[in-house]
């Protein structure tokens, strides 16, 4: 039974995740949670009021049966519009489950994933019922999963990424109380979420429960959804709030001519068009223009790029629509990948390894890499060979202006970085199948083969 078991799965002691002939299911290991699951999973609130909030399961006998998402990432790798609709998403499940009888049992961000353009909640086994005498345990972890990160950004400006993946469990309350004024008290949400919530902390421990035992049957319930209510105007605010004041011109500032831009276009759709590609990734992908392109034939695309706006609008524009929900965004620095994190480094695998994939696309990305970053050509070749077997790069020339600006107030030590020399690495790791030269330009657009 335990024979591709997932790593991560070990915390739950009602069960665990493993994988069998490509499908994720899920162990039950007691007849409590098979009971509350049976009678969970046929429920009025589970067949009609969170379809689509909740990874579509079914149950044979003791085990759970689950949607796969082919593509994982974790709430360190989400823009902020994505954490906040995987907020919204925990709270919506919490308002319906509540008056029903049923709760979640934390407040984890690890819970949802994003899927088919959406975040969707897949730790099922996670909702319990609800204890007449309790309030919501997943408070404290929402706070410090969700709403903290969200706060970090749309109030100090601080992208959360980094501090999420630096410690793997969110922002701790009196980290960010630290952080805060005088005059953050009066932005909303914080008096109460923050101040007063890291005062109680000092007054009693973590592990302290409110007892509601004097309170009637349905007072619990009632005050739980009251939070909720108030959590979820608080998550909405600070989203309107993000909106207003993001910065959005990210027009290409290039050279390009309309030829020149419309050739790369028909290079990288002639790419994904000859080759059977399962799952792409697009490195440094800025707004997306290209994982648009390798959309629409390609049923996987991974969307990389380590500034969160960009993301944020790759993903904003999938939810109006206005793209294909196979692309997947993700914030992700390609020199700085999000490492294995948790429990033997083995809790939430490293970015490295879930990028690797069929085939790749590296367009406007080798001036970044080598020139800003200092990494050898050679390094950067072996790394595209790692994360797949056939792509295109765009190999940009020292005299480029982008290049040139690179350069400015920096010693040129980068007599290596030649097309001569890049070529003749490149061809130790893949065949070089074809090259398209812009006019006018110190630019080359590569199809590799790996070899």
């Amino acid at each position: 039974m335990q024979m591709g078991r997932e790593l991560s799965s070990f915390r739950d002691p009602e069960g665990f995740v493993f994988l069998d002939k490509g499908k994720i299911k899920r162990f039950l290991s007691s007849e409590a949670a098979v009971s509350r699951m049976r009678d969970f999973l046929t429920s009025d609130v589970y067949q009609r009021k969170l379809k689509g909030l909740l990874i579509d399961t079914c149950m044979l006998d003791n085990i759970l049966v689950h949607e796969r998402v082919p593509v994982v990432t974790y709430p360190y790798e989400w823009s902020f519009s994505m954490l906040a609709n995987a907020a919204l998403t925990q709270l919506s499940i919490m308002e319906e489950l509540v008056p029903n009888g049923y709760i979640l049992k934390d407040g984890s961000a690890y819970n949802c994933l994003y899927h088919k353009g959406d975040m969707v909640f897949i730790d099922i086994l996670s909702i319990g019922k609800v204890d007449k005498e309790l309030l919501w345990n997943g408070y404290h972890q929402f706070c410090e999963h969700f709403l903290y990160p969200l706060m970090l950004k749309a109030y100090k400006k601080i992208n959360f990424q980094d501090w999420w993946v630096g410690c793997g469990d969110g922002i701790s309350t009196q980290n960010f109380r630290n952080l805060l004024t005088k005059a953050d008290l009066f932005k909303k949400g914080v008096f109460l979420h923050v101040f007063v919530k890291s005062a109680l902390n000092k007054m009693v421990s973590r592990e302290t429960v409110i007892d509601k035992k004097g309170l009637q049957n349905r007072s619990a319930e009632s005050s739980i959804i009251k939070l909720v209510k108030n959590l979820k105007d608080v998550v909405q605010y600070l989203k309107e709030y993000r909106s207003s004041s993001m910065w959005t011109d990210y027009s290409e500032s290039n050279s390009y001519s309309q030829s020149d831009r419309e050739e790369k276009h028909k290079f990288v759709k002639r790419f994904v068009s000859s080759y059977e590609i399962s799952q792409l990734v697009d490195l440094g992908c800025n707004t997306g223009e290209y994982s648009e392109v390798a959309a629409e034939h390609v049923p996987h695309v991974i969307s990389v790029d380590y500034d969160q706006d960009c993301i944020d609008q790759i993903y904003l524009k999938i939810q109006q629509g206005k793209v294909s929900s196979r692309i997947v965004p993700v914030v992700g620095n390609i020199v700085h990948l999000s490492p294995s994190i948790g429990w033997n480094l083995e809790e939430r695998r490293g970015l490295l390894y879930r990028l690797k994939s069929d085939a790749f696309l590296a367009v406007a990305l080798i001036h970044h890499i080598c020139i800003s970053n200092n990494v050898p050509l050679e390094y950067f070749v072996m790394f595209l060979r790692e994360i797949g077997e056939v792509g295109v790069v765009e190999w940009i020339d020292i005299d480029d202006p982008m290049v040139r600006v690179l350069l400015k107030n920096r010693e040129n030590v980068f007599s290596g970085y030649t097309w001569e020399n890049f070529k003749s690495i490149v061809e130790k790791y893949f065949f070089i199948k074809e090259v398209y030269e812009f006019s006018g330009m110190k630019r080359k657009l590569c199809l590799l083969e790996g070899r």
